[in-house]
C-alpha cells in the first residue's frame, strides 16, 4: 500500500452533518435534472504533484493528457472502474462506500478503502464514517466538534461570546422566531445551520414573504420537529472575499491565501486571487486580529485542521469579518492548488456553470471546438479555457432524457467572464448541450 497522501473529496458534507429532527426553511424548486454531486470530486487536486487523487470513477483520459501535456502531472486513482460500474454499484458517494449499505463492494471498493485505512488522508471535508479507525489513520477533531464549527449558528454564538463582531440572532423555539422576525427590517435573511452555495438560505423582503416562513416553521414545530435558524440584516456589499487557513495540532495559524469569491446570487460561481488594492484595505482593517481571536477560539473547540472565512466588503468601505465558517476544504484552496501548479496564483480565475445535454459529451471533439475557436488554453500566454472536469456530463441516457452537469474551468484574470462563456457554450452546443 502507498505511504502518499490519498486526496479524496466529498461536495455535500452539510448534509450528513444536518440532523433531521430540525425544521428546515422552504426549498427552492429545482430542475427535476439533479446535478450528480458525487462526480465533483475530480476538481479536487494533490496539493503538489505528490499524493493520490482517488475519484469515484476515471476521468477521461483525453482530459488527462490535455492536463499532462501543460505540466499538471498527479497520480489518479478511482474506486470503479468506469462510469457504468458506477452506475450499476447504485451511484453509491463516499458516505454509501464507508457506510457499506446500499454498496455493491466490487474490487475496487475493496481496494481503495484499504488504500483510505494505511494512508494519510486530506479529504475535501470530513464526513460520519470516515474517522472510523479502519479507514483512516489520521489525527482529526472530533467528528461533533467539525460539526459544531460548521454550524452559523454555533459559529455566531461563538463570535458573540468572544466579542468578535457577528451580527445575527440564534433563534430555538417558537417565541424566539416570532420576536427575531418581527424586529428585522427589510430585507434580512434566515439561514439553517448547515447549507453551502445559498441552499437553506432565504431572504426576507416583505412582511408577505416574513409571514409564510413563519408558518412554514411553525408548522413544522407544532408537529415535534426542533428549531435551530439564524436570522441576520442584508448587508449592502461591495464584494465577497475569503481566506483559507489551517490550525495544526499545537494551535498554530496558517495562512494560505486571500480570495475573491464570485456569486451569482446566493450561488458560488468562481474565485481568484484577492486583488492587492483589496489585500491592502483587508491588512489596514481589524480583520486579522479579529479573524486570528476566532481561530484561537476554534482550536479551544478542539478543532484542528483546514478551513475557510468568508467575509465582505460592504459599500461604505468597512470589512465585515466573519460570515461563516466551512471547517473544510473550500473552492478557494482548491483554486490556490490549481493556480500555483499554473505557477501564476496571482492572475488567475477559476469559474463553474451548470450545462444540461442530452447525450454524453465527447470530450475529444470539445476539445477540438474550442481549439478551432482559439480558445483553448495555452500555458505560453494562459490564455483561453482550461477544462478541469468531464464526468459529471458523461453520464450515459435512458430515453434521451436531459441531463444536469457541471463544468470548471481555469482562466486568466484578464478575460471577461461572459465572453469566454460565449465561447464555450458555441462549442457545448455543437453537442447539443448548452449552459444553464
Amino acid at each position: 500500500m502507498s505511504n502518499q497522501t490519498i486526496y479524496w473529496a466529498h461536495f455535500n458534507a452539510e448534509q450528513e452533518w444536518q440532523d433531521a429532527s430540525f425544521a428546515k426553511l422552504p426549498a427552492v424548486l429545482f430542475s427535476k435534472n439533479t446535478l450528480p454531486i458525487a462526480l465533483l470530486d475530480e476538481v479536487y487536486r494533490p496539493d503538489g504533484n505528490s499524493g493520490i487523487a482517488l475519484t469515484l470513477v476515471p476521468q477521461d483520459p483525453v482530459l488527462t493528457e490535455f492536463h499532462q501535456s501543460l505540466g499538471l502531472n498527479f497520480h489518479r486513482e478511482s474506486v470503479f472502474e468506469s462510469i457504468e460500474q458506477w452506475l450499476s454499484a447504485g451511484q453509491p458517494n463516499w458516505p454509501d462506500l464507508f457506510s457499506r449499505s446500499d454498496t455493491v463492494i466490487t474490487e475496487g471498493v475493496k481496494y481503495s478503502l484499504k488504500l483510505l485505512s494505511c494512508s494519510p488522508q486530506k479529504p475535501y471535508s470530513v464526513i460520519p464514517g470516515a474517522l472510523q479507525e479502519k479507514f483512516s489513520s489520521n489525527k482529526t477533531a472530533n467528528l461533533s466538534t467539525i460539526i459544531n464549527i460548521n454550524s452559523k449558528s454555533f459559529i455566531t454564538e461563538l463570535c458573540q461570546q468572544a466579542g468578535i463582531p457577528c451580527e445575527g440572532i440564534v433563534v430555538r423555539n417558537a417565541q424566539q422566531l416570532n420576536a427575531a422576525l418581527n424586529q428585522q427590517k427589510f430585507p434580512f435573511i434566515i439561514k439553517e445551520p448547515f447549507g453551502v452555495s445559498g441552499k437553506g438560505s432565504i431572504i426576507i423582503k416583505d412582511s408577505s414573504s416574513l409571514q409564510q416562513v413563519e408558518r412554514y416553521l411553525l408548522k413544522q414545530i407544532d408537529k415535534g420537529q426542533k428549531l435551530d435558524i439564524l436570522v441576520q440584516p442584508w448587508f449592502e456589499k461591495e464584494l465577497d472575499f475569503s481566506s483559507q487557513w489551517i490550525i495544526d495540532e499545537q494551535g498554530k495559524q496558517h495562512l494560505l491565501g486571500l480570495s475573491l469569491i464570485k456569486n451569482k446570487g446566493l450561488k458560488f460561481i468562481g474565485v481568484t486571487a484577492l486583488p492587492a488594492e483589496i489585500e491592502s484595505l483587508v491588512k489596514d482593517s481589524q480583520y486579522f486580529f479579529y479573524i486570528k481571536k476566532l481561530l484561537n477560539c476554534i482550536h479551544q473547540q478542539g478543532y484542528v485542521g483546514p478551513l475557510g472565512i468568508d467575509s465582505m466588503l460592504l459599500v461604505d468601505g468597512s470589512i465585515y469579518p466573519i460570515v461563516e465558517v466551512n471547517a473544510r476544504e473550500t473552492m478557494g484552496s482548491i483554486a490556490q492548488r490549481w493556480f500555483n501548479a499554473l505557477g501564476k496564483a496571482q492572475s488567475l480565475t477559476l469559474a463553474q456553470w451548470d450545462i444540461t445535454y442530452h447525450q454524453p459529451i465527447n470530450f475529444k471533439l470539445l476539445l477540438a471546438e474550442l481549439k478551432q475557436q482559439n480558445c483553448l488554453f495555452d500555458k505560453r500566454d494562459y490564455s483561453g479555457i482550461l477544462p478541469l472536469a468531464t464526468t459529471s456530463m458523461q453520464l450515459p441516457f435512458n430515453n434521451g432524457q436531459q441531463k444536469k452537469g457541471r463544468w470548471y474551468q481555469i482562466h486568466s484574470s484578464r478575460y471577461d467572464r461572459s465572453d469566454l462563456a460565449r465561447q464555450l457554450d458555441i462549442a457545448l452546443n455543437k453537442q447539443g448541450a448548452s449552459l444553464l
